[in-house]
C-alpha cells in the first residue's frame, strides 16, 4: 500500500546527508536521556528541505498523501493537521463566515468551536438537541432541530456547525442543512473503515468536517484531518490553515497520518470486524454481571451509536461512575471519562482479547468489592445539565474587555468573562458574555464535589466582566 510521505522520509534517510538545519536534535543525535530509546524515531523529525514538500503549498509527497487520504475518507480534498482538530475547526469557520454573521451550533459543542467564533467575530445561535434524563445526557441536535431554528430565524443565520458524533459516540440524524455546514467529527475518524459504523459527515453532505485522528486512529496526539466536501473551497481552506497552524509542521505527525491511512485502507475492515467481536463478548459479560451499557435502542429514533465506545451505566447498580472509575484506576485501568451515571471506555483495534478479558475480570471484581457500598448508599443522583444562560454580551466584546475574579457565590447574576468547561468532555457550561445563574452555580459546586475538573473555576472563583 503506497505511503507517499512515509516513503519520501525513508528515501531522505538513505541519502546520508548531514543536517545543518533545524531541528536542533539533528535527527536524534542529541536527546534528553529519557528520549534516547526513541532515537530512531527522531531521525524522521525533519523540516521542509528539498524532496519533503511544503504543507501549505504542497506539490510533492504531502500532496500525494493528502490526495490518497481524501479518496479514503470520501472527501473532495483533505488536509493534514498538526495542531489538532481545533486548528481544523478554526480554519473551516474562518474560511466560511465573515465577522458579524450568525451561525447555528449545538450548545454542547467543544470549546474550540467557540474559540474559533471569537477569532472570526461570528455570533453563535444555540440549538438544543434531545435529552436523556435517566442518564443526564444531552444529545447532539439533528436535522429536525437545525431546520426548525433556521426556519425561525429566516435568513439571519449564515450556516450550521454540527457535532457528529459526540464524545459518547452518539451520531445524530443529520443531512445537509443549508449551503454552509461544518461538522465537528473529531471522534469519528474510524467511521469510514467499517460498514457497521454510522455514516460519516461526507456522506451526509457536509461542506467541511474535521477528524481528531489521534482520538481513535493509530497516530500520535494531536494529529488530525480537515476534509472538504467541495473542492472550490480549497484555496480558502489553505489560506485559513496557514493562519492558525504552526509554520513548522511536524513530519512525524504527517507521516503517521499517511501511514495510518495506508494501514487501515488495507486492513481496517478486518481489524474492526475482529474488534466488534471482542466488544460484543465484553458486553455480554457485563450483562451477566447485572450491569448494562448504553445501546442504540436507548436513543431517539434516527440516532446511531458508535459501538467501539462503551458507556457502562453504573448508576443502575447504585455505584457512582466517578467512584467506579477511581476504583478501576487503582487496579490499573484508566477509563476515558466518568460521571455520576457511569464510565466511558474507548476501544480500538489495538485492544487485544487479552486486554479486554482483563478488564472484564476487574469489572467482576469491582461489582463484588463494591457490593456493600452500593447497598448501603442511595443511588447516585444525576443532576440535569443546567439550562442555557442568557447571552448579554458578544464573545468578542468580553474577550477584549476588562475582567476580575469573584467567588462563585459573589458571581451570581454577573456576566461570565471566560469559558467554564468541565473537562473532559470539554463542553462549556458558561461562555463569555453569559449570565451566571444560581442553577449554574449549583451545578459547578456539584462537579467540584464529585472531583470533576472545571477549567475556568480556580480556588472557588470565576472571572466576570467589570
Amino acid at each position: 500500500m503506497a505511503q507517499p510521505l512515509v516513503e519520501a522520509l525513508q528515501k531522505k534517510l538513505t541519502e546520508n546527508c548531514y543536517p545543518f538545519h533545524m531541528p536542533g536534535h539533528k535527527q536524534g543525535r542529541l536527546l534528553p536521556l529519557f528520549l534516547e530509546p526513541f532515537q530512531g524515531l527522531f531521525a524522521f523529525d525533519l523540516t521542509e528541505i528539498p524532496g519533503l514538500d511544503n504543507l501549505y503549498r504542497p506539490g510533492g509527497p504531502i500532496k500525494e498523501a493528502q490526495e490518497k487520504a481524501a479518496l479514503t475518507f470520501g472527501a473532495a480534498a483533505t488536509f493534514f493537521l498538526v495542531n489538532g482538530a481545533t486548528a481544523g475547526l478554526q480554519a473551516a469557520i474562518l474560511a466560511s463566515f465573515c465577522p458579524g454573521e450568525k451561525v447555528a451550533l449545538p450548545r454542547n459543542c467543544h470549546r474550540s468551536i467557540l474559540g474559533a467564533l471569537v477569532l472570526a467575530g461570528v455570533e453563535p445561535v444555540y440549538v438544543t438537541g434531545p435529552y436523556l434524563p435517566e442518564l443526564a445526557l444531552p444529545l447532539p441536535p439533528g436535522e429536525k432541530e437545525f431546520t426548525s431554528l433556521l426556519n425561525h430565524y429566516k435568513k439571519e443565520i449564515s450556516g450550521v456547525i454540527a457535532v457528529d458524533p459526540d464524545y459518547f459516540g452518539i451520531s445524530p440524524p443529520l443531512r445537509k442543512v443549508g449551503e454552509k455546514q461544518i461538522v465537528d467529527a473529531a471522534h469519528g475518524a474510524h467511521f469510514p473503515f467499517h460498514p457497521s459504523f454510522p455514516p460519516h459527515p461526507g456522506e451526509k453532505g457536509a461542506l467541511f468536517w474535521v477528524h481528531g485522528a489521534h482520538k481513535t486512529l493509530p497516530v500520535p496526539t494531536p494529529a488530525a484531518l480537515l476534509h472538504l466536501g467541495d473542492s472550490r473551497k480549497k484555496e480558502d481552506a489553505l489560506r485559513a490553515l496557514a493562519l492558525v497552524q504552526t509554520s513548522s509542521p511536524s513530519y512525524l505527525l504527517m507521516a503517521a497520518l499517511d501511514g495510518a491511512r495506508a494501514l487501515l485502507e488495507e486492513k481496517g475492515e478486518k481489524l474492526y470486524s475482529e474488534l466488534a467481536e471482542r466488544v460484543h463478548e465484553l458486553k455480554e459479560f457485563i450483562r451477566r454481571l447485572g450491569l448494562r451499557c448504553l445501546e442504540e435502542e436507548d436513543l431517539p429514533a434516527g440516532y446511531r451509536l458508535d459501538w467501539s465506545r462503551l458507556y457502562l451505566i453504573t448508576a443502575d447498580a447504585g455505584i457512582c461512575g466517578t467512584r467506579a472509575a477511581a476504583w478501576l484506576a487503582e487496579k490499573g485501568f484508566q477509563a476515558e471519562i466518568a460521571n455520576a451515571g457511569g464510565v466511558l471506555f474507548i476501544f480500538s483495534p489495538a485492544d487485544s482479547r487479552e486486554d479486554m478479558g482483563r478488564l472484564a475480570a476487574v469489572l467482576e471484581e469491582m461489582m463484588f468489592s463494591l457490593e456493600r457500598e452500593k447497598r448501603s448508599l442511595p443511588a447516585p443522583s444525576l443532576p440535569p445539565v443546567p439550562s442555557l444562560s442568557r447571552p448579554l454580551l458578544s464573545l468578542r466584546e468580553v474577550w477584549f474587555g476588562p475582567r476580575r475574579r469573584l467567588s462563585l457565590r459573589e458571581a451570581t447574576g454577573k456576566i461570565c468573562a471566560s469559558f467554564v468547561v468541565p473537562y473532559p468532555p470539554g463542553v462549556p457550561v458558561l461562555c463569555p458574555g453569559e449570565e451566571i445563574t444560581p442553577q449554574i452555580l449549583d451545578y459547578l459546586e456539584y462537579l467540584q464535589k464529585e472531583g470533576i475538573p472545571v477549567a475556568g473555576v480556580e480556588d472557588n472563583t470565576i472571572e466576570v466582566t467589570e
